[in-house]
């Protein structure tokens, strides 16, 4: 880990793999979110800190809404080793990491998302930008244009009625790339509409740092997105499963 003009660089496989220790990532996150920039494979953006730094603050901040005895299902590995340190029994979903789970109460299921089938049902769920990817095959997933919407059901099944969702996604005017969905509000709600109590927050990138708020509306005709640039708006959803 290494800090430069006050950014502290986390290389992310040190993340998915539970090399930093959870405390001392919340400790690092809560000083703000724009302190922490995540390096995955050796590269960075220059002068864009990633997503991840507005996402993991607010994942260890809501997470906490569930007892510490809860069994969560979390679909893409981010933050799978170090919920199980802090007391939670993590089931998590990943086609590609490619080692193997070391941590107590942590299981992982190398398996699509689509394809899960849950053997006990779970009190909550957590997914960190995955939803956005399912279906579209980049990550070795069938390809599948309803991907994203059978995710949800899936993950849907496997709750326990009144458990608890926390999902992020890129958020922007409504687009597709060849590897990820961005979401504007009208989609969003679409994704969750057989989810109750659904609340949404949304996080741009202005220069140097994630603000609260939208992405400021594109005047004259909107640009396709590229599917080699960072995300730069990021929706937080907290939803509930209807009892």
């Amino acid at each position: 880990m290494t800090g430069i003009a006050g950014v502290a660089s986390i290389p992310y496989d040190w993340l998915t793999s539970g090399k930093i220790l959870a405390p001392t990532l919340y400790r690092l996150s809560s000083v703000g979110y724009h302190t922490l920039r995540f390096i995955n494979a050796g590269n960075t953006v220059p002068f864009f800190c990633s997503e991840r730094v507005v996402e993991i603050p607010w994942a260890f901040k809501v997470i906490r809404q569930l007892p510490r005895s809860a069994r969560v299902l979390e679909v893409g590995n981010v933050l799978g080793p170090n919920l199980a340190r802090m007391g939670f029994t993590v089931d998590t979903i990943d086609t590609s990491v490619g080692f193997e789970p070391k941590e107590r109460g942590w299981n992982l299921n190398r398996t699509d998302v689509c394809g899960f089938t849950a053997v006990d049902t779970y009190d909550g769920a957590i997914s960190i930008s995955t939803i956005e990817h399912v279906g579209l095959g980049h990550y070795g997933d069938p390809v599948d244009s309803e991907g994203d919407k059978k995710a949800l059901k899936r993950i849907s099944d496997a709750l326990k009625p009144g458990a608890r969702v926390f999902i992020s996604v890129p958020f922007s005017s409504f687009a597709k790339t060849t590897w990820q969905r961005i979401y504007d509000s009208s989609s969003l709600r679409s994704l969750f509409q057989d989810f109750s109590r659904v609340k949404m927050q949304v996080f741009s990138f202005d220069k140097f740092r994630w603000r609260p708020g939208a992405p400021p509306a594109p005047q004259g005709k909107a640009e396709s997105p590229s599917a080699s640039l960072p995300v730069t708006s990021v929706a937080l959803v907290e939803a509930v499963k209807p009892v």
